[in-house]
């Protein structure tokens, strides 16, 4: 009797873990919630069948142990398939949760490259009008158009390096967060093996 005790707790924590994990993958795979008790008892069922089938068929003739064995495989299949749902879907939210929690640099708002340069261009061709005029009259007001062309096409050249800057930024950032989202034991497991993690 003392050698039966472990063995029956171990079942019992066995089924009730199996039991577990197909509930929450059941309820996390319905999307209404009518929907969601319905995979719930689809999950108990099929576990308490890979589990209780083998025990239930021992004493049955030769034909009810073939029909549950036969029950009992496809049990194991429905209930692996369950399992391997709430591990994914577990990996999934930890890796939510890693990604919340990485810290993001802070960018301010800024125009696109794109656009920057496009105002760079104008300015050049602006420029380089203003450049290809001689001075015959009003001097000063040539001087000054051109002063202040250059000048934009500083204040752009310097805009442009911050768009740049801010990309390179934003790009660590992105990086932070799918190297935050991978399983860190996968990731290793796949460099061990060089193997792409997916």
């Amino acid at each position: 009797m003392i050698r039966i005790r472990p063995a029956l707790l171990l079942a019992v924590v066995a089924t009730g873990t199996a039991i577990s994990m197909s509930v929450l993958a059941g309820w996390q795979r319905g999307g209404w919630l009518a929907e969601r008790p319905i995979w719930v008892a689809i999950g108990i069922v099929l576990v308490a069948g890979a589990h209780l089938l083998p025990a239930l068929c021992r004493s049955a003739p030769l034909c009810g142990r073939v029909v549950g064995a036969v029950l009992w495989l496809g049990c194991m299949g429905a209930a692996s398939y369950g399992h391997a749902t709430f591990f994914l879907l577990s990996q999934l939210h930890a890796g939510e949760l890693r990604v919340s929690a990485v810290p993001a640099a802070v960018i301010p708002t800024h125009r696109e490259l794109t656009a920057v340069m496009a105002d760079r261009a104008s300015v050049m061709a602006a420029l380089a009008r203003v450049d290809a005029r001689h001075c015959l009259r009003d001097c000063p007001t040539w001087q000054a158009r051109r002063t202040s062309l250059a000048a934009r096409l500083d204040a752009l050249d310097a805009e442009a390096a911050d768009v740049r800057r801010y990309q390179v930024i934003e790009d660590g950032n992105t990086e932070h967060r799918v190297t935050a989202r991978d399983d860190p034991v996968m990731a290793r497991l796949a460099m061990f093996c060089g193997m792409p993690e997916a």
